[in-house]
């Protein structure tokens, strides 16, 4: 509602939210309550929102870098969420059951903002590990389901025995959930520049990991916040 009345530019996709389906009476019912609850937080009234309020709103809208994130929580939920901002404070927005929520969040950086919104998991056992996508792709083609196959076939392509069998270990274990960072820029003109990679997040039973394909290789590596915010800094240089 307030995004609406106080206009700021267009609302970031990640952001956006379905309506729920409300005859006109309801729908105006819901303005009120949701104009209510803003007042009750001293977030202001329909045209007179608070400065803090209305600044982060803009930050949004104008964002000069942003972090976005995609991340599927289970087979139904979802989590969606954009942090954005320069200095010790940054905004970050998310949206779950489609529920928007917005705050200030600091002493901080993006990265260490984006990496606090996924859930608690330990990370992945092992080293990191780094194969050339035409391989990654033949083998997984070859295989199909089997972790055997698909580490004999990494081995076929030249991959030492022990990093092909955790690899295959890793790709086949129980998926928990799952999803991915991206990072876009903007230039004085607006002109949009968006990375050309993306920081893939996956939980399974055997802990967290980060995958990133960057150029002709894809790096698959266990994943705790010290590696995150790392590879979130490196997608932010990239696009800056």
């Amino acid at each position: 509602m307030s995004w609406e009345d106080l206009a700021p530019g267009a609302r970031p996709l990640v952001l956006d939210v379905v309506p729920d389906p409300a005859s006109d009476e309801e729908a105006e019912q819901i303005r009120r309550s949701a104009w209510v609850g803003l007042a009750d937080k001293g977030l202001g009234w329909p045209g007179q929102l608070n400065s803090w309020y209305t600044d982060l709103l803009h930050q949004f809208a104008r964002p000069r870098t942003a972090i976005d994130l995609r991340f599927n929580l289970d087979r139904e939920r979802s989590l969606r969420a954009m942090v954005t901002g320069s200095g010790e404070f940054v905004a970050c927005g998310s949206v779950m059951d489609n529920q928007i929520r917005i705050s200030e969040i600091g002493p901080t950086t993006m990265p260490e903002a984006a990496v606090e919104l996924l859930p608690e998991h330990p990370p992945g056992h092992g080293d990191s590990i780094t194969v050339p996508n035409d391989l990654l792709q033949y083998a997984a083609a070859r295989a199909g389901k089997s972790y055997d196959a698909f580490a004999h076939q990494l081995e076929l392509g030249g991959m030492p025995a022990g990093p092909a069998r955790a690899l295959a270990q890793t790709v086949s274990a129980e998926r928990l959930r799952g999803g991915q960072f991206g990072a876009t820029g903007w230039d004085h003109w607006g002109e949009r520049n968006r990375a050309e990679h993306v920081v893939s997040v996956v939980d399974n039973i055997e802990g967290r990991y980060s995958v990133r394909a960057i150029g002709q290789y894809t790096t698959v590596a266990p994943a705790d916040t010290e590696r995150l915010v790392e590879n979130l800094s490196e997608l932010l240089i990239s696009v800056n």
